[in-house]
């Protein structure tokens, strides 16, 4: 199921594919799916407010999504 998801300051691509697909391999399919936001690709600097378009039939490692949604936990180890 696709949806849009707003990227919160301080967030890298490699952290929204580990929070919302389990695995921060999966970062290529958030680049893929969203060319018009990373037109950087890999080094793509997102800023918060930002929308990008994701898919959960792309979640690799179900158990560490739902340990974050639990724990109400936001990966942010970008700049702020």
């Amino acid at each position: 199921m696709q949806y849009d998801y707003r990227v919160r300051d301080g967030q890298t691509l490699q952290d929204i594919a580990t929070q919302k697909y389990g695995s921060e391999e999966q970062v290529f399919k958030i680049i893929l799916a969203n060319q018009s936001v990373c037109v950087n690709g890999i080094d793509t600097d997102l800023k918060g407010g930002d929308i990008l378009k994701l898919d959960t039939a792309y979640i690799v490692v179900q158990y560490i999504v739902d340990y974050l949604i639990l724990n109400k936990t936001i990966i942010s180890t970008g700049n702020v």
